[in-house]
């Protein structure tokens, strides 16, 4: 989904047109449960995570704001979501430290690193999706998911 129609949407769906949020679930579904289900190692959890944020986007709490970026604002939100779920439930998980280790990891990367490897890794787009979503060659973004894993490679190397 583009980010112009991803915005188009949320907007209808602030002013009335619920029949939109279909089509946000049925586009990033996968990587909300991924998110959420990472932190909260639990499916019943992560999918009540899932209907908070789609039920907050249908009382229009979303849609007010321009989004330039659909899926880090998505997998932001979602991870508050979760943290703000476990911090009610009083419960201290083990994955605090691999969600802890990951964002200090994607924070080497470049603002536009960190879409592709959000839309290449956690939501499984294929190349010729990433090129056609962000409008730039397929050649270009095969490199940037090369450096990427050398970026990252790089920080397991690091004692």
């Amino acid at each position: 989904m583009k980010v112009k129609e991803f915005n188009l949407f949320l907007q209808k769906i602030c002013k009335g047109d619920k029949a939109k949020i279909k089509l946000i679930y049925n586009s990033y579904r996968e990587l909300i449960i991924f998110i959420a289900f990472e932190i909260v190692k639990n499916s019943e959890i992560a999918d009540k995570i899932m209907s908070d944020f789609f039920k907050r986007i249908l009382d229009g709490a979303y849609g007010k704001e321009y989004i330039d970026n659909p899926i880090n604002w998505i997998a932001t939100t979602i991870r508050g979501l979760a943290i703000r779920y476990m911090q009610k439930d009083n419960a201290s998980h083990p994955s605090d430290t691999y969600i802890k280790l990951l964002s200090d990891s994607i924070k080497v990367l470049t603002d536009k690193e960190r879409e592709i490897f959000n839309m290449y890794y956690l939501c499984k787009y294929e190349l010729n999706e990433i090129s056609e979503v962000l409008e730039y060659p397929q050649a270009a973004i095969k490199e940037d998911i090369y450096n990427i894993n050398e970026k990252l490679r790089h920080l397991q190397e690091i004692p």
